[in-house]
């Protein structure tokens, strides 16, 4: 092969890896835009859990302000010998009583939720707030290998307003949630990191909510699949096979140039 055509090849090969790696969703460790309500809006990720109430669900992070703060944060965090505690998010550590017992703050493996891929992780916040509205502006969900490392974390694009029509869904606190689940490539990439025993593999959120009055709120793990909204679509096998050899071939032109 000429050095111009390898060069022509070579280009039309690295568009298509281009191409691949947009397919994918450009899956990369910047955690932005993971986290997404299930529904475009929060009223349309609501779900009513009606008998089984909130308190039957694996509590993951409860923070509540107090004094009158119109702003509420805080984090679970695990320490390398693995015992989970409370921490400040963003300068506030506004975490409820009792950590971590899983009554209103924990740190659960994936086996005791039944999360075994990306598809399976859905979160469900619950307000206390009434009468008003609030603005969740950030939550981060940390993955946590065997050995208490953080592998992925996974957050918000951007602030979401819960207008308190939306918080009127609940009827009351405890009776509903609002979901989300992962984008499609970050399900992939929760997947790629699911290595070894994967079922002792941990979880810690942490939040930061504006516009408070009362609260608290509230997230737990919801068990069961995750639902994305249509359009997000997780790779095929097919489709990451092609990648594959897409680079491959990369690495063979390299190779003999």
């Amino acid at each position: 092969m000429t050095t111009t055509l390898r060069n022509q090849f070579y280009g039309v090969l690295s568009a298509a890896v281009c191409a691949a790696a947009v397919g994918l969703g450009g899956v990369s460790n910047d955690a932005r835009a993971s986290l997404i309500l299930v529904g475009a809006t929060p009223s349309t990720s609501f779900v009513d859990i009606g008998a089984q109430g909130f308190g039957n669900a694996p509590r993951l992070l409860t923070v509540q302000a107090t004094g009158g703060a119109t702003t509420e944060a805080g984090q679970i965090v695990i320490s390398g010998g693995g015992v989970a505690s409370t921490a400040a998010f963003l300068g506030s550590n506004d975490v409820s009583s009792p950590c971590c017992d899983g009554s209103k703050n924990s740190a659960p493996t994936l086996g005791s939720l039944g999360w075994t891929s990306g598809a399976d992780v859905k979160l469900g916040l619950n307000s206390g707030e009434a009468n008003s509205g609030i603005t969740l502006t950030d939550l981060v969900l940390s993955l946590y290998n065997s050995a208490n490392v953080v592998v992925e974390t996974f957050s918000l694009a951007g602030p979401i307003v819960f207008s308190a029509a939306d918080l009127g869904l609940q009827q009351g606190n405890g009776n509903g949630i609002f979901e989300f689940v992962l984008d499609a490539a970050q399900q992939a990439a929760f997947n790629a990191e699911l290595v070894g025993n994967f079922s002792t593999f941990r979880i810690a959120l942490a939040s930061r909510f504006t516009d408070v009055i009362d609260g608290p709120e509230s997230f737990l793990a919801v068990l069961g699949p995750g639902t994305l909204p249509p359009g997000q679509l997780v790779p095929e096998p097919g489709t990451l096979a092609l990648l594959g050899l897409a680079l491959a071939g990369l690495a063979g032109l390299r190779r003999k140039a």
